[in-house]
């Protein structure tokens, strides 16, 4: 199961691209829910147990990055069930511009400043791609700026415990 979130506002174009897109869910069922930033997950988002949270170019506006934390450690310290399960994990990718590339950028301080020194939450950079248009091929940037298409991305695994074991988001280069 799968739930995209955004603002209320944005939900109609959200479940349009899900209903698109249906063909490639692989019998996964996907849905869209609301997910305002900066508050605790509500209704039937509440009651869920995330086992994986994704997010990607969600840490370019700086007056977002407090909220975001607090959405994410919300989900990731207080998930609604106690199981023996491995405790829920994020996974951000976060663009780097080049130009700022010795000054620590907004990915950096939303992972290090807000979720681990506010929120307690652990994370490390678990890879990054210094030219994606050379890994993933020019045909998925059609249409992008060559500076978009050239900017470096790090991967970073965010948890509420130091030491958790998921082999499949060790260490390393992507």
């Amino acid at each position: 199961r799968v739930v995209l979130t955004d603002l209320e506002q944005q939900l109609p174009l959200l479940r349009s691209n899900i209903a698109f897109n249906e063909d490639d869910h692989a019998g996964c069922l996907v849905s869209a829910a609301a997910l305002p930033w900066g508050e605790r997950p509500t209704g039937a988002l509440a009651r869920e147990r995330f086992d994986l949270i994704l997010g990607c170019e969600v840490t370019y506006i700086d007056a977002l990055l407090e909220p975001l934390a607090c959405t994410t450690a919300a989900l990731l310290l207080d998930p609604p069930d106690a199981s023996p399960s491995p405790p829920p994990l994020a996974l951000f990718a976060a663009a780097r511009h080049r130009a700022f590339a010795s000054v620590p950028d907004h990915a950096h301080t939303f992972v290090h400043d807000l979720l681990e020194a506010r929120h307690g939450l652990h994370s490390r950079l678990v890879g990054s791609v210094e030219r994606p248009a050379e890994v993933v091929g020019a045909d998925f940037f059609a249409g992008a700026q060559e500076a978009e298409r050239d900017m470096p991305v790090s991967f970073f695994r965010v948890s509420s415990q130091r030491d958790e074991v998921y082999a499949g988001f060790g260490g390393g280069a992507v």
